[in-house]
């Protein structure tokens, strides 16, 4: 009995595996029936509602082609819902399984579990009794085998959905059919299936008069009468016959003029815009038909071009089509030239200019007499005084002008406008074509004007400060710029009198101008667009007291000449930033230069001790390495630091130096002494080593100290370097020290030099109020009056 195989666990579940498939195909069976069935009926009742829907509103072409196009898609969606999809599902052996255990729950899932079992192979590697495995797919196959597997589908529903699905198969059988043999399915057939042109059965038949293969030629913005005519086939004449539109802006229906026994007329007015309209009377609907409107008059094509102020030399410029507002200078000359859509008559530019008129003020009148009896002491000479006039007053109004375009060809045009005619305005061209009809959409373009801008003014002030004497000179430098041309330029001056008292006391401010004559030349022919200057200013020529405020500028004048709305031409004027300055005596300038050299020297004193104390990091520095094969880092970072000290000790010098040339400088424009002065020439003194100081010795330090850096793990060339930086740092700051002793030099000579001014300035003081006091006395003795005591001058 052992040596009996035993079945195979795939062919003990056989019988179940064909019952699954029979159940599968019943169930693709039933999916037909249902989806065949509702497919059927869903087309039965499209069909029917779109023959009533025909029936009831006579539906054009397009609206039965989009019936159509609803009902198709109606169809190929319960099509793909209830056949492609379902049928296109598949279902597996276990998903049938499980459903039949579902409505089976006395198997327990044992269907389910012989199947998966049936499938597993090497199930003693896996772990699993294949004497219990066995066992459970016997127990699943023998439980199945009384089971009706078909009872999981709803035979109830199926058979109701075949009786249905034959059922609608013989009303559709029945509307093909009928299609060929009743005269209404025919007509419906072919209006709402083949989209044909038959008419449903009616009384009544209109005719649109005038209209062609379903269309009719309005012209655009003019009134327009159809005509709809009742034919002669009709059996009855309808009392009323109104029109439908359809894609027409504001309008539903309207109501036709019956003109004749058969005829009725409806007037569709100022018509701008393509519709489509149908009539209606008693049961007759007309096609629709589609209104084609005439084109009015327009330009394809607009070719503008501006022509800009004489004065600017510019040659004339297109303006790109479309890209409005166009911006023009003031002054320019508008040329266009267009091409219209058809021929035209008459063409003309129509805008709104802007008006100034000039107002005269009425006559001044004089002063009424005096009245008889008022004052006793009006002499015949005595005459009123005149009535101050008024100013002139403007007024500003707008006006609109039409200006004619030629017309060349029949349908191209060409214009002009002249300066004064060119303004910031919407201008607009209005067209008329052979027929008399006018744009009704006319093109328009708008000019904004541009103003040019005044010319841009920089300049700088060379070698003066905030402090200026009398008798000075003002180095400058100027660059001025304009769009076009330059016709002048010129400084402008204001002194006003900050403190007053002696001589000056009864003026206390005063205005002025310099012309620069080197630029006389400039200005003549065409004028400069650009312009540098470099000059200097006189203050001396202007008698200005000291103790005032001197305030100044740079102005420039472009070459504008385009008048203005009164007729004068005004030209742009620019100016650079105000320069103030302060006019003093010779003293207080010395003082001041004195107190600023001082500065310098207190500076260059820190920078000899700076120097000093990096000439002893240096030493501790050659004392810690001399003896050492290679740097530590910390060295190098100190060698770094002492690089970078110095090179702000060299900038420092260098800075010193320009400040103490500037003093130089000012000595010079100021004219505090002659050429090559004794002043000038201490500071020459000093200034010269500091720029070598800047500009040779520190720089070598800092080279130097460079060196020793890259020198750091060669201990001979370092040890060099080193020595060589020592003796460059000696020298230097010797040569410091020499600097050093000028500037104290120069500020003790230039302390007593303040001092005598000091002195003589008392001096003067006091002989002037010497002779003051005996112009006085004099005076009272000479009119008869005893003088007064008075204290000596000196010991007030």
């Amino acid at each position: 009995m052992s040596d009996i195989p035993l079945p195979q666990l795939s062919q003990m579940t056989a019988g179940v595996l064909t019952r699954l498939s029979k159940l599968r195909r019943q169930v693709t069976t039933w999916f037909w029936v249902d989806g065949l069935s509702r497919l059927a009926w869903a087309a039965i009742a499209l069909l029917a509602a779109d023959l009533a829907l025909d029936w009831l509103f006579r539906m054009d072409k397009p609206q039965r082609a989009v019936m159509l196009a609803i009902i198709g898609a109606v169809l190929l969606y319960i099509v793909f819902r209830r056949l492609v999809k379902p049928l296109s599902a598949t279902i597996s052996d276990d998903a049938l399984a499980l459903e039949v255990e579902r409505l089976n729950p006395h198997l327990h899932e044992s269907v389910i579990s012989a199947l998966q079992f049936s499938r597993m192979e090497d199930l003693s590697e896996r772990g699993y009794s294949p004497v219990m495995i066995r066992q459970t797919v016997q127990r699943g196959a023998t439980a199945s085998a009384d089971l009706n597997f078909g009872n999981v589908l709803d035979d109830r529903e199926f058979r109701v959905n075949s009786m249905l699905l034959l059922f609608a198969l013989v009303l559709l059988g029945a509307l093909v059919v009928g299609t060929f043999t009743n005269p209404l399915l025919n007509i419906w057939a072919n209006r709402n299936l083949l989209l044909g042109d038959k008419e449903w059965p009616q009384k009544t038949y209109l005719l649109v008069e005038r209209a062609e293969n379903g269309k009719v030629v309005f012209p655009r913005g003019e009134d327009w009468t159809q005509l709809v005519t009742v034919t002669k086939e009709s059996e009855v004449v309808p009392e009323n016959v109104s029109i439908e539109f359809r894609r027409a802006r504001g309008r539903a229906t309207q109501t036709m003029k019956k003109t004749g026994e058969r005829q009725f007329e409806a007037i569709f007015a100022s018509v701008i815009e393509p519709f489509e309209f149908r009539a209606q009377g008693g049961d007759a609907y007309t096609p629709w038909v589609q209104v084609q409107l005439v084109e009015q008059p327009a330009l394809d094509d607009l070719q503008l071009e501006v022509v800009p102020p004489a004065y600017t030399g510019l040659s004339p410029q297109p303006l790109a089509a479309g890209r409005g507002p166009y911006f023009v200078l003031k002054g320019s000359t508008l040329r266009l030239q267009g091409t219209a859509n058809k021929e035209l008559t008459k063409a003309e530019l129509s805008y709104r200019l802007q008006k100034v008129e000039v107002i005269e003020p009425p006559p001044a009148k004089p002063a009424e007499k005096l009245a008889e009896g008022d004052s006793t002491e009006a002499t015949a000479e005595s005459s009123p005084a005149p009535t101050k006039p008024e100013p002139k007053k403007t007024r500003t109004y707008e006006v609109e002008r039409h200006t004619p375009l030629s017309i060349t060809e029949g349908m191209k045009l060409k214009g002009e406008l002249p300066p004064d005619e060119v303004a910031g305005t919407q201008y607009t061209i209005l067209l008329t074509d052979t027929l008399g009809l006018t744009s009704r959409r006319p093109t328009t373009f708008g000019l904004r004007i541009r103003a040019d801008r005044e010319p841009r003014v920089r300049a700088r002030l060379i070698g003066i400060s905030g402090m200026v004497v009398p008798k000075a000179r003002i180095p400058f430098s100027c660059r001025v710029t304009d769009d076009f041309g330059l016709t002048d330029l010129r400084a402008k001056f204001r002194w006003d009198l900050l403190a007053q008292g002696g001589e000056d006391a009864g003026k206390s401010s005063g205005a002025g101008e310099i012309p620069f004559e080197s630029l006389k030349d400039a200005f003549q022919g065409k004028p400069p667009g650009e312009l540098a200057l470099d000059e200097a200013i006189e203050l001396g020529p202007h008698q200005i007291p000291t103790g005032s405020g001197l305030t100044f500028s740079f102005v420039a004048q472009d070459n504008d000449n385009v008048p203005d709305e009164v007729g004068a031409p005004v030209p742009n004027v620019g100016a650079s930033s105000d320069f103030l300055v302060r006019v003093v005596t010779e003293e207080e300038l010395r003082t001041d230069l004195l107190r600023r050299e001082k500065e310098q020297r207190q500076e260059f004193e820190r920078l000899v001790k700076s120097e000093e104390e990096l000439l002893t990091d240096g030493q501790a520095l050659e004392a810690a390495t001399r003896d050492v094969a290679a740097l530590t880092q910390e060295q190098k970072d100190q060698l770094m630091q002492m690089q970078k000290r110095q090179k702000v000790y060299g900038t420092n010098t260098g800075a010193i130096g320009e400040r103490m040339a500037n003093i130089l400088i000012e000595v010079e424009n100021n004219r505090l002494e002659e050429a090559n002065g004794k002043l000038q020439g201490r500071l020459q003194e000093i200034i010269k080593p500091l720029r070598e100081l800047a500009d040779q010795d520190m720089p070598g330090l800092v080279q130097t100290l460079d060196q020793v850096r890259r020198q750091a793990a060669a201990q001979q060339p370092r040890n060099e370097a080193i020595t060589t930086l020592l003796k460059q740092q000696e020298a230097t700051i010797a040569k410091m020290k020499q600097v050093l002793a000028l500037m104290v030099k120069s500020e003790g000579y230039q302390e007593a030099v303040n001092l005598l001014y000091e002195i003589q300035k008392s001096q003067q003081d006091v002989l002037d109020r010497t002779i003051k006091e005996q112009q006085e006395r004099i005076k009272k003795l000479l009119e008869g009056a005893k003088p007064a005591e008075s204290t000596p001058p000196g010991n007030k």
